[in-house]
């Protein structure tokens, strides 16, 4: 090294050195070079590496996430000033699919989406949504579905929201508002809260919450007898399943979050025929299923 270490980071493939004069350096994990030192704007104040990819937060508040397999950036921001908003930095890492996930002051959590070029909120400790609904410890019933598993403890999602303190403030204010909650705001809040989970579990990538979350989403649907709705998703899932051909564009198509599409839909028809105001959607989703398989 050309200047002494500060900061030290490293995973199964990659290990970085954060130096003094600013210099970074990234080995293999059997200390080989792969880039010549990487200059940075200044010190760096943060360094992660998971997998093959490597995020630096400068003193100045610039966020860098590389990707060493490729050999190029996943993402460069010029400061995350936006996100502190005068809070603190509490933590950041990196998700499975190189993308930078950062903590402020314990209570939010956001991921950065290049397809966006903008910073998702993936959790908000004080915002009532997460905690004025009846769907935060539940689990589906074995009966839902033989093929799609519980969320797991240790899903991505479940763990980022699960690090996240409410604040003595929001918490005050939470518990008055459920004494003055009626059934309509309450079914608002339970519908908004499992659309977020839902849209959170496609930019996170994970697989596992993603089912089990719309699973709840679809029961919850149901109950609510909200048809429109649940037509709505169904037909977003039945995109690409009647196209012919075994292209890999085709095979993709039959897949959402690494989910096959059909496996989803023949899941949510027991829960849907519960429901008997919904028998005609039941009979047209198994018709569309007949046609696809």
């Amino acid at each position: 090294l050309s200047s002494r270490g500060l900061l030290l980071a490293a995973s199964r493939l990659v290990v970085c050195v954060a130096c003094e004069n600013r210099s970074l350096v990234i080995l293999t994990a059997q200390g080989t070079r792969i880039f010549p030192s990487l200059c940075l704007e200044s010190r760096a104040h943060r360094l992660v590496c998971h997998l093959h990819f490597v995020l630096v937060v400068t003193c100045r508040g610039r966020l860098i996430v590389w990707d060493t397999k490729r050999m190029n950036t996943v993402m460069s921001s010029d400061s995350l000033s936006c996100l502190l908003n005068g809070e603190q930095l509490s933590s950041v890492s990196i998700s499975d699919a190189g993308l930078p996930l950062v903590t402020v002051a314990a209570t939010s959590t956001y991921l950065y989406s290049p397809s966006l070029s903008s910073w998702l909120l993936l959790g908000d400790a004080n915002d009532s949504i997460h905690h004025s609904n009846n769907f935060t410890s539940s689990q589906p019933s074995s009966s839902d579905s033989q093929s799609l598993s519980s969320v797991p403890v240790n899903g991505a999602l479940a763990c980022l929201q699960g690090k996240l303190t409410q604040s003595q403030e929001a918490a005050a204010a939470h518990a008055s508002r459920l004494a003055d909650e009626d059934s309509s705001s309450s079914r608002y809040l339970n519908r908004a809260f499992l659309e977020h989970q839902v849209a959170s579990c496609v930019a996170l990538q994970s697989s596992a919450e993603y089912q089990y979350w719309l699973l709840a989403y679809v029961r919850f649907l149901t109950q609510e007898g909200l048809e429109l709705a649940l037509r709505e998703v169904c037909t977003d899932l039945m995109k690409g399943l009647h196209r012919s051909g075994n292209s890999r564009t085709n095979r993709d198509q039959q897949y959402v979050v690494g989910v096959s599409k059909l496996t989803l839909l023949k899941a949510f028809l027991p829960i849907i025929a519960t429901n008997l105001s919904l028998q005609r959607l039941v009979t047209q989703l198994q018709d569309e299923l007949d046609a696809v398989q």
